[in-house]
């Protein structure tokens, strides 16, 4: 949350075994060179925004937009490949990538094997994320009355 509140961009990366019917999900935190990664959690009856929901609850997503155009030039690759031309060292394609690649609405995979699907997204603070960084700051700073005001019962006769 730290993080994120002083301006870097952090990422969520997991796992959906879409063909298991025991929901499991293994987070992994990505902050520029490092990363954080979370035991494998069973989650039963869980979708992906249901475990989202209960491992950040203090964020928000969006799709990590670079990793899924990333992600989809394989499946590009599969549906538009034609021939590979020996003389200009270069494959074909019947449709550019740019023309082919459509952009997702909502939370998808940046990637799918049929057994896999693999999520990259963008963290950012809900409210909720906000209003703790702000307690959490009121409670950490030191108060100008810390050590100079006392009760009744302070007093040891």
């Amino acid at each position: 949350m730290e993080k994120i509140n002083d301006g870097y961009d952090v990422y969520v990366e997991f796992d959906d075994w879409i063909n298991k019917s025991l929901s499991r999900y293994q987070i992994r935190l990505i902050c520029e060179n490092e990363s954080q990664h979370w035991p494998m959690t069973y989650c039963p009856g869980m979708s992906v925004e249901d475990a989202l929901e209960f491992f950040l609850p203090w964020a928000e997503f969006e799709m990590d937009m670079d990793a899924h155009r990333e992600g989809c030039i394989s499946q590009w690759d599969a549906e538009c490949y034609i021939m590979y031309d020996k003389e200009e060292d270069r494959a074909i394609h019947r449709t550019s990538f740019d023309d082919w690649y459509k952009e997702p609405d909502g939370i998808v995979p940046y990637q799918e094997d049929g057994e896999i699907a693999s999520y990259r997204l963008r963290l950012e603070l809900s409210d909720l994320g906000k209003s703790f960084i702000a307690i959490d700051s009121f409670l950490s700073e030191k108060s100008k009355f810390q050590g100079s005001t006392f009760t009744i019962d302070d007093l040891q006769w």
